[in-house]
Order: structure tokens, then C-alpha cells, then sequence
């Protein structure tokens, strides 16, 4: 049995197969907000020369987008984090995140920002706020990502040193 700790949502507000997104709130004093529960797919239209693949993003060359249970995301940039935004923030961090560390090539933002604001419409965001978003993350979004990628490097730099500290025999 699994046991959850923390609150768990569900959205699925376009009505579509691929429409749903599971993910978990993390405590107040986690750095992340929110960590995806469950594997998420989507056709991004993106498609890389060579499958990109990370920990918790797989992006292939068919522009199949495969997000991995465990991905963690800061919700919404710009904007506030509303249950209609989350599905598109998912999408748009790893994305960015794969651009902002060379990749997937920079002349794939428009794109990214683009679908951003697609899912926020067919999650029934209202238009003129996903507009709104998409400003924002075209002024906003490479310093808020760049943000986040060190704040994950150091927390992975700190998770090795720790690891290492325990292999270290003490005498």
C-alpha cells in the first residue's frame, strides 16, 4: 500500500484522453511545489534530431513528449498556479528546462511558449489570461528557468556529496 503524505490533485478540464494530470503538493518548506505523480504523454510537435532523454523527461523524435512520476515543477511562471494552469506547467518547465541546458536548440521557445498557452486554452483557461501568461513567459521565462536549473544542480551536488560522505568509512 502506498502512503501519501501529501495532498494529491487530479485535473482533467479539456476532456481529452491526454487531458488528465496527477501530481502532489509538497510541503510549505520544499523548495518545489509540486511533483508529478503519475506518467504524463503528450504530442509536443517538437521534434528533436536525436530522443532526448533525462531522469524524468523523454522527449522523442516523433515529438512525443513522456514526462516521468517524480518530475518536480514550481507551478506556473508568472501567473498564479491554478488548477487550470498545472497541466501547462508541466509541459512548459521540462521543456524549457531541456532548451535553457542546450538540449533541445533555443529556436524551439516560440514553440514551447506556444503550446504553453494551447493547453491553458484547452484546459479552459480564459484567453485573455492565457495570453497574459504567454507575455509573461516570453519576458520572464529564461531567467526563471535558469533560476531553477541551479538550484536543481545544487541539490543534486549536494545529494552526491552527501552519498559519498556516508560510502567514506570513519575511524
Amino acid at each position: 500500500m502506498i502512503k501519501i503524505k501529501n495532498t494529491i490533485h487530479g485535473h482533467n478540464f479539456s476532456g481529452k484522453d491526454d487531458g488528465g494530470i496527477i501530481y502532489e503538493v509538497m510541503p510549505k518548506n520544499d523548495p518545489n511545489k509540486y511533483r508529478l505523480w503519475q506518467k504524463y504523454s503528450i504530442q509536443t510537435g517538437i521534434k528533436p534530431k536525436k530522443a532526448i532523454i533525462t531522469k524524468y523527461i523523454e522527449l522523442r523524435t516523433t515529438g512525443m513528449l513522456h514526462l516521468l512520476p517524480g518530475l518536480l515543477s514550481d507551478g506556473v511562471t508568472g501567473g498564479r498556479d491554478t488548477p487550470k494552469a498545472m497541466r501547462s506547467a508541466f509541459i512548459h518547465d521540462p521543456l524549457f528546462s531541456l532548451m535553457m541546458r542546450g538540449l533541445l536548440p533555443l529556436k524551439h521557445m516560440p514553440a514551447v511558449n506556444d503550446l504553453f498557452k494551447k493547453t491553458l486554452l484547452e484546459d479552459k483557461m480564459i484567453s485573455w489570461i492565457a495570453s497574459f501568461y504567454r507575455f509573461c513567459l516570453k519576458v520572464f521565462g529564461k531567467l526563471h528557468i535558469d533560476r531553477l536549473i541551479k538550484k536543481e544542480d545544487n541539490k543534486e551536488a549536494l545529494q552526491k556529496r552527501q552519498n559519498k560522505a556516508l560510502e567514506t568509512p570513519s575511524f
